[in-house]
């Protein structure tokens, strides 16, 4: 709405387009992909997760450079595609990593942690540093401070390929036997 002009309308259509349309095939496509990947070893899904995250960051900081808001549109495509890659196949890895009866806690603890802190403590810090960097760069302070926790992408991405590199030094877990228990 401040760099581009938009009424509260207009972005909540293009936030359900981009992030709700476009994040959706992102999800499905992001599981597909790393399913694909990670028969071949868990880590190489969570090395691809990595990969796409670091790939990202310029075209996202580059989106909200960008006066134009067509071409924002344009550079924010593949960010928002590729960012929800990571939803379906951590809790996957959650759930299989997890023993059996602490899989639900596992799962929630994730749910909180994306929740408390990806969208309630995000934007607060978002408009913390806009608000910071207000006499430095006045109306371009929001998109400093959006370009600035972008690239905490990085630090995700560094996460997920350690994440990767500590999983293929680990024995491939055993299938789960609670099918297998006796009556």
């Amino acid at each position: 709405m401040r760099s581009h002009g938009l009424s509260q309308s207009e972005v909540g259509l293009l936030m359900a387009l981009a992030f709700g349309v476009v994040g959706a095939v992102g999800a499905f496509v992001g599981g597909k992909w790393v399913d694909r990947l990670s028969q071949g070893g868990l880590e190489r899904g969570l090395w691809m997760i990595a990969a796409t995250q670091v790939a990202v960051v310029p075209l996202s900081v580059l989106a909200y450079q960008i006066d134009s808001l067509a071409l924002a549109l344009v550079f924010f495509v593949l960010p928002v595609l590729v960012s929800p890659f990571y939803l379906g196949p951590t809790l996957a890895l959650i759930q299989t990593l997890s023993p059996v009866p602490m899989r639900a806690v596992a799962a929630a603890i994730k749910m909180l942690c994306l929740n408390l802190v990806g969208m309630g403590l995000g934007p607060l810090i978002v408009g913390v540093l806009s608000d910071v960097l207000t006499d430095a760069f006045g109306e371009a302070s929001l998109r400093v401070a959006l370009s600035i926790t972008v690239t905490l992408g990085l630090w995700s991405a560094l996460h997920f390929w350690l994440c990767g590199r500590a999983l293929a030094r680990m024995p491939e877990p055993a299938p789960s036997s609670s099918a297998a228990r006796p009556a």
